[in-house]
């Protein structure tokens, strides 16, 4: 197979490959289980004393999945759990290069067919063969899955043919210049089809069978999730046994926790205590640029918000580097578009002024001089909460009264996001398939996210034209012309841009961290 061809470079080298040389990719060295170093260094410690083997890695996550469906739950803790439990046709590798996983070869017939051969020595964990008809069945999950629909309304799913248990050719309605970015992300892990049509909804997603590195044992909510080495797995072994996964949502808890040996790593820090942890030699700090761009969203059918002077004077109103500052730290930097800087396709056009009388000014011209009221729905996360209150300040100053609601993760975006009750909120996406039309994908019209999408003709337009040009050059251009059309008519407004924290005890070896909170923990060991 020839090397990836990159069709872009940015920060992060992204690249919508075709294929590459299996050698070259995602080729981690590393011991099997058991041939690996035994002992380690006791936590917190460097006087070389030794510790007991580890055997287990615990590993703090900010927040609860709400269920562990790859085609139904976009949480980053989902995928990244779930990274650990199902496979995927392709992976990308840490030169963002697509290559092969399940898949061992692939061809594109045409701009519309894509013809694939999978392995055929992977077992699901219930023992049951993975075949071509478990892929195509995760294909028919994808296309209507809450999250995975809209990425996947390129794909043909009904005329995907299945030709025998190691090859299909999967269609495509039009061309789609990130599909294999999309079968390489989490919420395309292949699922077992025997096993889906077995058992209920809430069964599947508490209850997982994949064909991963590791498989579940248990999950205490509000606790933790515990998994298990895949001793049958077909790639790579990990080079310990037990993986615990361990719930803890205050930032500051899991700090303390990581000092005091109570995990191993974790991610999503405070920027004081990744400071903190960066001058501490007993303690491994990373940060990552995200791909992640936190705005504000409005919900088009409120009767105000829909009026495109009231959103450009919200824009004027805040002081986006003030809200940055405040709910951040040094946590973010400014955002100057709706796509991250660290993203294919991506243009500086600069935020809306921070000018207060021009806010009031537009305001008076859209006939709301005295104000108005509306509710904005945030996750009970920190930064979230804190980037919400820093908003409502600003608006406050225009005479506008926003109020704050909260919501667990999974509520907030499964249910606050889609049914309408929500005005605004404050929105972010991780495009961790390292694609701009992934970036924008619950801006689409029918995406289901009511507070987020957007009718309008032309960013809908734009957004089609993009996901389907092959062209470098012309998809650089359309992109650029959504993101000028985006700020001219606030479709959203950008507050910041992420920077991605990770934390580890001195004897986690093999660890890279991810830019979409999705480290693939297989490769880890102990020294």
């Amino acid at each position: 197979m020839k090397k990836a061809k990159k069709l872009f470079s940015a920060l992060l080298a992204i690249s919508l490959a075709l294929s590459c040389a299996l050698a070259g990719c995602g080729n981690r060295q590393q011991s099997d289980p058991g041939s690996g170093p035994a002992s380690t260094t006791a936590p917190g410690g460097n006087s070389g004393t030794a510790a007991p083997a580890r055997d287990t890695l615990n590993y703090g996550m900010p927040q609860e999945p709400g269920k562990l469906d790859p085609q139904n739950d976009s949480l980053l803790v989902t995928k990244m759990t779930n990274k650990q439990l199902y496979d995927t046709l392709f992976v990308v590798d840490e030169d963002k290069n697509i290559c092969p996983n399940l898949a061992t070869e692939w061809k594109w017939a045409d701009d519309l067919t894509l013809e694939v051969t999978i392995r055929d020595d992977v077992t699901f964990h219930n023992g049951e063969k993975l075949t071509a008809a478990d892929v195509a069945y995760t294909l028919e999950r994808c296309a209507t899955g809450n999250a995975t629909a809209t990425l996947y309304a390129s794909f043909d799913v009904e005329n995907t043919v299945v030709t025998d248990d190691t090859h299909l050719t999967i269609k495509m309605k039009s061309p789609y210049a990130s599909a294999l970015n999309i079968l390489a992300n989490a919420i395309s892990g292949i699922v077992c089809k025997s096993y889906a049509q077995s058992v209920d909804e809430t069964t599947f997603g508490r209850e997982p069978i994949g064909s991963g590195a590791f498989k579940f044992v248990e999950w205490v909510s509000g606790d933790h999730i515990t998994l298990v080495r895949n001793d049958d797995y077909w790639g790579q072994k990990p080079a310990y046994t037990n993986l615990n996964l361990r719930i803890i949502n205050d930032n500051s808890a899991r700090a303390m926790e990581l000092e005091t040996g109570g995990i191993d790593l974790t991610d999503s820090l405070n920027i004081a205590d990744v400071t903190r942890f960066k001058e501490n030699p007993n303690i491994e700090a990373y940060t990552v640029p995200s791909t992640k761009v936190v705005y504000m969203a409005f919900n088009e059918s409120h009767p105000i918000l829909s009026n495109e002077k009231v959103r450009l004077a919200i824009a004027h109103a805040i002081d986006a580097q003030s809200v940055c500052k405040m709910a951040y730290g040094d946590g973010a930097i400014l955002a100057t578009s709706s796509m991250p800087s660290t993203l294919y396709g991506y243009k500086n056009v600069g935020l809306h002024e921070y000018d207060v009388d021009l806010a009031k000014q537009l305001l008076a011209e859209a006939g709301y001089a005295d104000g108005f009221s509306f509710n904005t729905v945030c996750p009970s996360v920190a930064a979230s909460i804190k980037t919400a209150e820093a908003v409502k300040a600003f608006l406050a100053a225009v005479n506008i009264d926003m109020t704050i609601e909260q919501y667990d993760a999974a509520t907030w975006r499964g249910t606050k996001l889609r049914d309408g009750s929500a005005d605004s909120a404050p929105y972010n996406l991780t495009a961790d398939t390292y694609d701009p039309d992934q970036n924008y994908m619950h801006l689409y019209a029918d995406s289901g996210f009511v507070t987020v999408s957007t009718k309008d003709e032309t960013v809908n337009r734009l957004l089609e034209e993009g996901r389907g040009e092959t062209d470098n050059e012309k998809r650089l251009a359309i992109y650029a012309e959504l993101q000028d059309y985006i700020k001219e008519h606030a479709i959203e407004i950008p507050l910041v841009e992420n920077i991605i924290s990770y934390a580890a005890q001195p004897y986690v070896k093999g660890f890279i961290p991810d830019v979409g909170v999705q480290p693939d923990l297989k490769y880890i060991y102990f020294e």
